[in-house]
């Protein structure tokens, strides 16, 4: 098994797992009216989803997978291949990123926000989100 697969193993859920995944697991948008045009997930058919730390960055030039920083829902991670998208829930908030950069450097933090997804997430900081690939 490679060092990539290794890691991610311990982040994305395993498709043979039970349906029956405890409550807390699931993330429930609770701020969206059912007449609106934002997704709606309901609890009982939602994938599980990861819960990590998430920090922010706000920074210029060009990220280490060669897109422009700052532009889109970006993010950094020291291990997904770059393009990678990824669904990021906080606050009733849910928004698709996508994997640009590598960090953060910092111990127990898994990714790090562009400024443009933690804004539309709601983040003011230091955040626990809920994720899951897409």
């Amino acid at each position: 098994m490679t060092a990539f697969a290794a890691t991610l193993a311990l982040f994305v859920p395993s498709p043979f797992a039970s349906h029956t995944a405890p409550h807390h697991a699931t993330v429930h948008r609770t701020n969206v009216s059912h007449t609106s045009n934002a997704p709606h997930i309901h609890h009982s058919h939602a994938q599980p989803m990861n819960v990590a730390v998430a920090s922010w960055y706000d920074l210029g030039g060009t990220g280490s997978c060669g897109q422009p920083a700052q532009v889109g829902y970006g993010f950094a991670n020291l291990s997904l291949p770059c393009g990678t998208r990824v669904k990021f829930c906080y606050n009733g908030n849910c928004v698709i990123g996508v994997m640009d950069d590598r960090g953060p450097y910092v111990a127990g933090r898994l990714f790090d926000l562009n400024v443009n997804l933690r804004t539309a997430l709601g983040c003011g900081g230091l955040c626990e989100v809920h994720w899951r690939l897409v």
